[in-house]
């Protein structure tokens, strides 16, 4: 199941912003190059493990001024499903219009599943990453990705050759992005990452691009 860029797009020209939640470590907020896209944050946000600043770099490196960023810590070491839970649900609450999610369980959550499910019929679209065990998800499901739910996106990761990356979990409807050796803002600097995590932030960076050309 699945939503085309296409379609989140043109919902959003008539308004003024794009706003994309970020599900994850946190962000380090004193990264000009991506506090200028923040909304709705405090320090309790600060990114401890550079997993979150990555992704969000990612995603503002393709922003403009009309793209708000809201970062959500509901990922990282300490941190459970009750956290993620907490950020999905903002996301309805605040109305935004991305969800980027690079993470996930081989396990359900049946909160987790409810609140996504209403994100169809509140224009909002997950982009999830596939994850990083090799594994044929037809086989072993990944969630949030898994989830037979409208408006999931979940992406896999391509190498730098365009090949399927060797860690990339696959299966049916996965989307694919460049995964591998991604460059983007880490706690000490510039620094390139690999991962399902890197492939789905690069999917929502590229809506991001769409919407700015709008």
């Amino acid at each position: 199941m699945g939503c085309t860029s296409t379609s989140i797009i043109s919902g959003t020209k008539k308004r003024k912003k794009l706003k994309v939640l970020v599900i994850d470590t946190g962000v380090n907020y004193q990264i000009p190059e991506i506090n200028q896209y923040l909304t709705n944050y405090d320090k309790s946000i600060m990114d401890s493990s550079g997993h979150g600043t990555h992704i969000t770099g990612i995603i503002a490196k393709s922003a403009c001024s009309d793209v708000e960023i809201i970062p959500c810590r509901g990922m990282g070491k300490g941190i459970g499903i009750f956290y993620s839970n907490g950020c999905l649900q903002k996301a309805i609450d605040m109305k935004v219009d991305i969800v980027n999610l690079s993470g996930g369980d081989y396990y359900q959550n049946t909160i987790e599943k409810s609140i996504i499910s209403k994100y169809a019929t509140n224009g909002i679209l997950l982009v999830t990453a596939a994850g990083n065990a090799n594994f044929d998800l037809s086989i072993k499901p990944y969630y949030p990705a898994s989830y037979k739910l409208n408006n999931i996106i979940k992406v896999g990761a391509l190498n730098e050759n365009g090949l399927r990356a060797t860690y990339s979990n696959y299966g049916p409807n996965v989307v694919w992005e460049v995964g591998s050796n991604v460059e983007s803002w880490g706690l000490n600097g510039k620094e390139k990452k690999s991962g399902t995590s890197q492939a789905a932030a690069n999917y929502t960076a590229r809506l991001v691009r769409e919407f700015c050309k709008e």
